[in-house]
């Protein structure tokens, strides 16, 4: 594939297997065989459930012995990688998201109307919320059943169904919100705190020809799995395991265990899935809302299709998969290549893809491709986002040494001094000032500019060598500054 923008990538497919030529969609299947096998080990967890019982028993020594044998491959202690994995949150979280840009406010604001509504209202007038704004409320009438509809979904049964959903908000709410931002989260959230509630309704009305009452944020935390499976199926979740074994119903402390995320949604519907028939055919007795739940899920699975997440979720992942895979032939740099293809057919401007296409063709020996990618995106950068061309260009000046184009190279002198990086700004004036055949005009402005640059670093000497200097050369130039002289 060959791409406006500077860059070229080609990686053949012949002679590989459907697997290779399919990455994502062998992803998305080895993914769902993953889920199909933990739920056979659940349906037959009678017969395993021995084999089952020891693991949980012995689960430290079998921990210790897993991190200390990565350990003694990287070259690092067991016992220190093991406590970096400890966690007294029992909910998984995101591997890495913490790297990432932005405050989710809904996700917060959400929360702390949950906590609001429970501590400064249900607590307080109990009765009253009950009667009217659970759902189906207790005392019906023409304006509470539809004003519970949405209210009961800010309801709790206690302090543990509380945090226990404000955790899972936190943590799935988030990730989702940082992507998709904050106005489309809201927007989704209440219309699955909606739907799940009605889907709960509809079902167990039909089924049983009864009505259950319900509360709880988790219908509309599932819309927000929904979306989560929907553009973060790819990520890695730190799913925390009792690390204590048995102990750990006392003495809550867990270990992380890297997952995907598909696989952790996959049993949570099939685990909602086998409680809620359950529910309907009388084998199982449950307080939990599992419709609500699959309702939930479902109606944000159909939004994250209706906003066509799937997309940027792709690039995403492949930009991922690029930083991962390093060189190629025992380095990994076609594999590397063929995920920015990816990224690249699908958003020929993505600056992500570009900017690590160019760094995959500058790894072991500086390019011309490469070099004209890094200018590239830096002339694109320089006018909508300064502060990501002038972080490119520096990256591009320790790689190569050679100055842009003039006006590129005298603009971005001018950025480096605006944010205050004196020596980025002289370091760019002075590769500009040495090329032989610099136009006139922009020979006076750099020279000028290097001597505010060096007066500013506080180096007077040499300021005032390229100020007599620029006397000699532009005895008539309308820039001066004699009264930085005195």
């Amino acid at each position: 594939m060959s791409d406006s923008k500077g860059g070229a990538v080609s990686c053949s497919t012949t002679g590989k297997s459907w697997f290779q030529r399919h990455p994502d969609r062998a992803f998305l299947l080895q993914m769902l065989l993953c889920v199909g096998l933990v739920y056979w080990v659940r349906l037959e967890q009678e017969f395993l459930r021995p084999i089952l019982f020891l693991m949980l028993l012995f689960s430290p020594v079998y921990a210790w012995l897993l991190f200390s044998m990565k350990a003694v491959v990287q070259g690092q202690s067991g016992t220190r990688k093991m406590l970096s994995r400890i966690t007294f949150l029992p909910v998984p979280i995101t591997e890495d998201e913490w790297r990432r840009q932005g405050f989710a406010w809904c996700t917060y604001g959400l929360i702390l109307v949950n906590v609001g509504v429970f501590y400064l209202g249900q607590l307080q007038f109990p009765s009253w919320f009950e009667n009217n704004l659970l759902f189906l409320p207790r005392r019906p009438n023409a304006w509470n059943i539809p004003v519970s509809v949405l209210m009961s979904s800010f309801l709790h049964g206690g302090r543990g169904h509380l945090w226990g959903n404000m955790f899972f908000l936190w943590a799935m709410g988030t990730v989702v919100e940082r992507r998709i931002g904050g106005g489309r989260f809201l927007l989704c959230y209440l219309v699955a705190a909606v739907t799940s509630g009605l889907f709960f309704f509809d079902v167990m009305w039909l089924a049983t020809g009864q009505y259950s009452h319900l509360l709880g944020a988790s219908g509309a935390i599932s819309g927000i799995i929904g979306l989560y499976a929907v553009r973060c199926y790819f990520k890695t979740m730190l799913v925390p395991f009792p690390l204590l074994g048995l102990l750990s119903l006392f003495y809550p402390v867990y270990l992380q265990i890297r997952m995907n995320a598909l696989l952790v949604i996959g049993v949570f519907f099939l685990s909602n899935l086998d409680h809620g028939i359950g529910q309907l055919t009388g084998t199982r007795f449950s307080y939990v809302a599992h419709w609500a739940h699959l309702g939930g899920l479902g109606i944000g699975l159909l939004l994250g299709w209706f906003l066509r997440l799937a997309k940027p979720a792709l690039q995403e992942r492949h930009l991922e998969l690029s930083r991962r895979r390093v060189g190629c032939n025992g380095f990994g740099l076609d594999a590397r290549q063929l995920s920015l293809e990816t990224v690249l057919d699908l958003d020929p401007d993505n600056v992500e893809a570009r900017l690590e296409l160019a760094r995959v063709h500058s790894r072991h020996r500086l390019s011309e491709q490469a070099r004209t990618l890094y200018l590239a995106l830096v002339r694109e950068l320089v006018g909508s986002d300064p502060k990501r061309a002038a972080d490119i260009f520096r990256e591009y000046l320790d790689r190569y040494w050679q100055p842009a184009s003039p006006d590129l190279q005298y603009r971005m002198a001018g950025l480096f001094f605006h944010f205050g990086d004196l020596p980025m700004a002289s370091r760019c004036l002075d590769m500009l000032l040495a090329e032989q055949d610099l136009p006139s005009e922009i020979r006076e402005k750099a020279m000028f500019q290097m001597v505010k640059v060096l007066f500013s670093m506080k180096l007077a000497d040499p300021a005032r060598e390229y100020a007599d200097r620029f006397k000699n050369d532009f005895p008539q130039s309308a820039l001066g500054f004699s009264s930085w002289l005195k």
